[in-house]
């Protein structure tokens, strides 16, 4: 596959400059067809907005499915859509190589030094050329956990969506399939090296507290339970279930400091994250990562939300 990268890369380019249409069919039809074609090959589908953001108040990650009824209904309620799969529910992981130089994002230099240091992937894995001129390649997920970046241009989509093949965005561009696609039980995984490189990538500092740690020294413990049981008992977790379309920064940090505590808080912070009016995943995903470095601590809340915090029942002295 290293032989024909820089093709791809090439392509790529190309690709950016080019704009397509739905043909002779509705952009609801055109999509539709591609979104039963994906859920024949196993892949878990459903619709988003053509700049690629979720519906308001769709909770993606529940609502995501494999059955053509159900895809039919979401495509009839919202016919100017694309197509987006579910990676989790999909069993997939996919490597999202974003190439934006006017961002200073190089991601076709960063993959060239993946291929050098990691050596070559499958040549049977499929490759999705985005709108953007970027890449999409998938493979299987085996049960590694991935880092969400790489390098700041490279993105692991594995408890995430990304984009399906063939979608159209707003602006005419085509996620456009470079390789034979395949179904979800035909994908390989990552090779070792490969799978190595991307879930052992060393962490800038960051602040704890008062005192500088780095990810060697500091482990946060992640709870393998159900957080929202807690939703009823603490103030400020209602706080965030109650108005979630009108809360505030400094209190969506919080939440997601908190989320990242449980191994299914991505997934969480995302549901609530969605009713927010100006929800946007690329920006909300990028507040996790950070947040997910602080230690959540009652005190903290307080200092965020000292109304409902101050009369707290589960802490002593509301919770100082």
């Amino acid at each position: 596959m290293q032989n024909a990268l820089e093709h791809i890369l090439n392509t790529c380019v190309e690709h950016k400059q080019q704009t397509y249409n739905s043909g002779n069919l509705t952009m609801k039809e055109y999509h539709l067809k591609v979104a039963l074609w994906l859920v024949d090959l196993g892949y878990y589908v459903f619709p988003v907005r053509r700049n690629k953001k979720p519906y308001f108040r769709f909770s993606w990650n529940e609502l995501s499915t494999n059955d053509k009824k159900t895809v039919i209904k979401y495509w009839n309620h919202y016919p100017d859509s694309m197509v987006a799969i579910d990676c989790r529910k999909s069993g997939i992981v996919v490597i999202d190589v974003d190439e934006k130089p006017e961002k200073k994002k190089y991601g076709h230099d960063i993959l060239r030094q993946c291929f050098k240091n990691w050596g070559n992937l499958d040549l049977n894995m499929p490759v999705v050329i985005s709108s953007s001129g970027g890449l999409h390649i998938y493979a299987k997920d085996c049960g590694v956990k991935y880092m969400t970046c790489y390098e700041e241009c490279i993105d692991i989509r594995q408890p995430h969506y990304i984009i399906a093949p063939y979608s159209i965005n707003e602006k005419g561009g085509m996620y456009k399939l470079y390789s034979n696609f395949c179904s979800t039980n035909e994908l390989t995984p990552l090779p070792e090296n490969w799978s190595n490189g991307l879930k052992s990538v060393k962490q800038n500092k960051y602040s704890v507290g008062r005192n500088q740690k780095t990810q060697k020294q500091y482990n946060k413990k992640v709870r393998n339970i159900d957080p929202t049981i807690l939703f009823d008992k603490c103030n400020f977790l209602k706080k965030v279930r109650d108005e979630s379309e009108t809360l505030e920064e400094p209190a969506w940090f919080l939440f997601a400091s908190w989320c990242s505590g449980f191994t299914n808080g991505r997934e969480i912070f995302h549901k609530y994250s969605e009713n927010y009016p100006e929800y946007d995943f690329e920006e909300s995903e990028k507040k996790y990562e950070n947040a997910s470095k602080y230690h959540f601590s009652c005190s903290w809340a307080k200092d965020v939300c000292k109304k409902e915090c101050s009369n707290c029942q589960l802490t002593r002295n509301g919770g100082k």
